[in-house]
């Protein structure tokens, strides 16, 4: 499975048009520093980078009539079912690659940012792999687990900061601060965004959701981050192949 998958993904042609519109994202950061250019391309993959993933491998990974062939073979069906999560993973990682190298030539990028950069967009890359192969494995209709999926998308990416703010906020009276962590070490995407703040010592703005996480949890926040994709990686991958396993197809 991990092959087939792995080839349908760079069989698609729609994959490398993705890949390739990350230069052109590059382009808009043209002569600035190389600290604020992966920061900013960074902050451009999470708006761009969910929705492609999720796309391109929940239609792949919610096929019914296959899955109900392979889950016919001796091997374990949730098993097999990683294995094509993975299969994607590696696909869709494949084509990404290729696209950031492309923005690394067009920012002028050492290999060390383009390692770090590359290294920042796999780890978002294979969390929405995640999450797309859990999602296709709880609704097993291509439909109802891309809006689940992009829902996701919306609360982790586009409402959460609002979200975060407004409890603190509403609570600030009240001692809400294992609360308030727990709800920041959530989401892992914002985490690593502030641990290469913090790492880089890009003097930016990181927002009140950064200044929060900076506040609780100090210089630890890469440490932090790297738990946290821990956690989501073994847990959605974990589930999807549970849940794959106990359905009646």
């Amino acid at each position: 499975m991990l092959t087939l998958h792995r080839q349908e993904v760079l069989r698609n042609p729609w994959t490398w048009l993705a890949a390739l519109v990350l230069p052109w994202l590059s382009l808009a950061f043209i002569g600035r520093s190389p600290e604020v250019a992966l920061l900013s391309l960074y902050g451009s993959l999470l708006l761009f980078l969910p929705p492609v993933v999720l796309a391109l491998s929940v239609p792949l990974l919610a096929r019914q009539e296959e899955w109900a062939f392979w889950a016919a073979m001796p091997a374990p069906p949730g098993r097999l079912y990683q294995a094509g999560m993975v299969g994607v993973g590696v696909g869709l990682s494949v084509t990404m690659l290729v696209g950031l190298g492309l923005s690394g030539v067009v920012l002028q990028l050492s290999p060390a940012w383009l390692v770090l950069l590359a290294l920042a967009a796999l780890v978002v890359l294979w969390l929405w792999v995640g999450i797309a192969g859990l999602c296709a494995a709880i609704f097993f209709d291509p439909g109802r687990a891309l809006g689940a999926a992009l829902g996701l998308w919306g609360v982790l990416v586009l409402a959460y900061s609002p979200l975060v703010v407004g409890l603190a906020v509403a609570l600030q009276h009240y001692p809400i601060e294992p609360l308030l962590l727990a709800a920041l070490l959530v989401n892992p995407l914002e985490l690593l965004r502030v641990a290469l703040l913090q790492a880089l010592e890009v003097p930016v703005l990181v927002g009140p959701v950064g200044h929060l996480l900076t506040e609780l949890l100090g210089g630890s926040s890469l440490a932090w981050a790297a738990l946290a994709f821990g956690v989501w990686g073994a847990a959605t991958f974990g589930l999807a192949g549970l849940i794959f396993a106990q359905r009646d197809r």
